[in-house]
């Protein structure tokens, strides 16, 4: 049976029980571009198939549980959890940041893949890939020190530098048992997806059956998917662009039209100067996407590289008017008018930026003084 048991304007809470007293499994969800009302919780439809009870945790808005009515939400949840044997907290990124802030008091045994252990910047100094929620979110949680769940279980990529980096912070805090996947980047739920090993993975543990040699021994054995490639492209990118070229060229080959790929390719070439291939990927991407706001963002500061100005402040123009609150767009205009040295057009342009996003000011004063005119904003 699924029932919705609490709902207000940050946040939603669902059960999907009935099938069993052996085990609840409470899940987050992690970070959703667009909250729907038809929405699923995490791993809603696999639970069920699996006769698994499960309460959905669903996070609204995207500022990482700091409400102040998550302890509502728990008390909810620790009167449902009373008559189960055994209990879990299941999450990825945003979702898995929760499971384990929450797995003390929820006497869990934490399912966490890819956690962060806090996204506010003066915790985790460094942690840039989500500041515009930072930004708007009052911390909480990061007041005390995590607390030991009844078992924490972290799948994640140690060679994805800023995962690991929260990895090992939330070790110092708690005992974890670490099941390094190396090149399953950052949405490792994803991968074991692809390579078609989530489901006894997650029904192994819940089953107490998980044995992380066995588990690492068949991750080797796997024959490997495209975001594997992707992945060693990603992580040597910086430091061998051409090699990490030719491993995202057989992701692509593997995928075909996927657009990611596409994106990440579009990237590799800008990175080596091939501008004309560069531009051929991100079109390809945009094709293939349904126009992703996202890669025409990327297209711009192609034709910017390409001094095709006017072409890129139409394109971002578009932009513009299906979203206008967002800072990087008008960034992008402030880019164009300081390269062609209207510098007042991009002050103007900036201010705006900055009012939106404040991670632009220091970008924009650099640019603008390097265009000769010292202005702070």
């Amino acid at each position: 049976m699924h029932d919705t048991i609490y709902s207000s304007e940050k946040i939603l809470l669902k059960t999907a029980c009935g099938f069993s007293n052996d085990s609840l499994v409470i899940t987050f969800t992690g970070y959703m571009d667009q909250f729907l009302p038809e929405s699923e919780g995490f791993g809603e439809f696999f639970f069920a198939k699996n006769g698994i009870d499960a309460i959905h945790v669903i996070s609204k808005s995207n500022e990482w549980y700091q409400y102040g009515e998550m302890k509502d939400i728990i008390n909810i949840i620790l009167k449902y959890k009373s008559s189960y044997r055994n209990v879990f907290a299941y999450g990825i990124s945003m979702g898995a940041y929760a499971a384990i802030r929450y797995g003390n008091v929820l006497d869990a045994i934490v399912i966490a893949m890819s956690p962060q252990y806090s996204i506010n910047p003066s915790v985790m100094p460094g942690e840039t890939r989500w500041l515009r929620e930072a930004h708007r979110i009052f911390f909480t949680e990061e007041e005390s020190v995590i607390k030991n769940p009844h078992k924490t279980i972290v799948f994640y990529d140690p060679l994805q530098y800023s995962d690991a980096r929260h990895v090992d912070r939330i070790a110092k805090d708690i005992d974890i048992c670490r099941v390094p996947i190396p090149y399953s980047g950052h949405f490792v739920a994803a991968y074991l997806y692809y390579i078609g090993i989530i489901s006894k993975t997650l029904l192994d543990i819940i089953n107490f059956k998980f044995n992380i040699n066995e588990f690492m021994r068949e991750i080797h054995s796997i024959e490997k998917p495209a975001r594997y490639y992707s992945e060693i492209s990603h992580s040597i990118m910086k430091v061998d662009p051409y090699t990490a070229l030719s491993f995202a060229q057989k992701a692509l080959e593997m995928t075909r039209d996927d657009s990611s790929y596409l994106y990440h390719l579009s990237t590799l070439y800008r990175r080596t100067g091939d501008l004309r291939n560069a531009e051929y990927f991100i079109k390809k991407a945009i094709e293939c996407s349904g126009s992703s706001l996202h890669y025409k963002r990327y297209l711009s500061l192609i034709l910017i590289d390409e001094g095709r100005f006017d072409e890129c402040r139409e394109l971002v123009k578009t932009m513009i008017r299906i979203n206008g609150q967002e800072g990087e767009y008008y960034y992008l205009m402030a880019l164009c008018h300081a390269y062609e040295g209207n510098i007042s057009a991009a002050i103007e342009n900036g201010k705006k930026s900055v009012s939106l996003n404040p991670k632009y000011k220091n970008t924009l004063d650099k640019l603008i003084r390097a265009s000769g005119n010292r202005f702070f904003f």
